[in-house]
């Protein structure tokens, strides 16, 4: 297909989605993409000199950017980008929000689920083999996580909201507790949330050296007082911190996915 893109903001994905790109053949331009050359005139050239637009993730998180996409874009733009606010939109462009491809959620999941290992295994006073985690959430990120670290000798007690979620995890060999009544936290060497919801109002029963990891998006599950403990971390976005060449990957594949779907139409 041929299709020019312009690269808008982001991090260090970005410019390895414009590395990805250019291999496939297709004219890449970039504005505010660090470690990449602005194209003259900034966002609002850019974007009126190319057929596609990619936006960071959250899409939210660059609002300029976003902005100048929206405002800019020729009739029939497609505007990629991760986690699109709510409209409305303009109609004259194509939005295709690649943070609802199922695929590209697992790979990030995945991502996510190898990056906490790695912080947990730095901030613990002791190994993972022996230790005792409770998960809260078992979505795509907490069964990934669950498996990792159970693979690696932790003893993993998942927290869920919903019945089904609890009963995979007994299925799986996790015991399970309801995110209404979590057990006492003092048993715990780490407590890793995946719930974008406060279920953690407080850790004053976390003994000081317990690592309470936050990777769930705002609000979180922790509240204000859990954050005040001293193993408190927030974890957003690792994917993009820890492996931002693999993240790219995940969205450039996302972007060709959704390019040909179109072409099939």
């Amino acid at each position: 297909m041929d299709l020019s893109f312009a690269i808008l903001g982001g991090d260090a994905r970005q410019r390895h989605l414009a590395r990805l790109l250019r291999e496939d053949g297709f004219a890449v331009i970039t504005a505010g993409v660090p470690g990449e050359a602005d194209f003259p005139g900034g966002y609002p050239t850019a974007v009126r000199a190319a057929q596609a637009v990619v936006l960071p993730m959250p899409a939210s998180g660059a609002p300029d950017a976003l902005f100048h996409a929206l405002t800019h874009a020729a009739p029939g733009t497609r505007i990629f980008g991760g986690m699109l606010p709510p409209g409305p939109h303009p109609a004259h462009v194509r939005l295709h929000d690649y943070a609802k491809d199922e695929a590209f959620l697992l790979a990030n999941a995945d991502l996510t689920a190898e990056a906490a290992v790695s912080l947990l295994l730095r901030r613990m006073e002791r190994p993972l083999t022996g230790s005792e985690i409770l998960l809260c959430g078992f979505g795509r990120i907490g069964k990934l996580l669950a498996r990792r670290l159970a693979a690696l000798g932790a003893h993993v007690t998942v927290a869920a909201r919903s019945a089904q979620a609890r009963a995979l995890a007994k299925i799986l060999g996790y015991p399970s507790e309801t995110t209404a009544r979590l057990p006492e936290l003092s048993r715990f060497d780490a407590v890793v949330n995946t719930v974008p919801a406060c279920i953690l109002p407080d850790a004053a029963e976390a003994r000081p050296s317990c690592v309470l990891l936050e990777l769930a998006s705002s609000p979180g599950g922790f509240g204000d007082a859990a954050k005040a403990h001293p193993g408190y971390v927030l974890a957003r976005g690792l994917p993009g911190v820890y492996a931002p060449a693999a993240a790219a990957a995940c969205i450039h594949d996302a972007i060709l996915q959704e390019l040909s779907l179109e072409e099939r139409l």
